[in-house]
């Protein structure tokens, strides 16, 4: 009995640290996504940063600074939605796997009581 409750515990200790290894990567991968984003963001103000002045004798067109302004602020939401969503999914996953390694730590606790109730 004790040998069957030490590979259960040498599982479950296998299974935790596999779980701290998943966090450990979510939260390198929401790292990675944030300067990704971030130098997104710095690409496009540049961008946005060069403009050209052209005259041209024709008839009054369309406001091109208030449409870019538009533009720019409809891809900054884009880009702020997209960053809330990712930080939603992050938070979920991590949630998710917390409850499993407190699932995991039960179980480890409750095999150590039997395993020290039946020595």
């Amino acid at each position: 009995d004790l040998q069957g409750l030490r590979k259960v515990f040498d599982d479950l200790t296998l299974q935790k640290t596999d779980l701290e290894i998943q966090i450990e990567s979510l939260t390198e991968e929401l790292a990675f996504l944030k300067k990704a984003h971030e130098e997104d963001i710095a690409n496009l103000r540049g961008q946005l940063g060069k403009t050209v002045n052209v005259e041209v004798d024709a008839a009054p067109g369309h406001d091109l600074a208030t449409i870019m302004n538009e533009m720019r602020q409809k891809y900054e939401l884009m880009a702020q939605k997209n960053l809330q969503e990712a930080k939603e999914q992050f938070e979920k996953r991590i949630e998710d796997l917390q409850v499993v390694v407190r699932v995991s730590t039960d179980e480890i606790k409750t095999n150590e009581a039997q395993v020290t109730e039946l020595r």
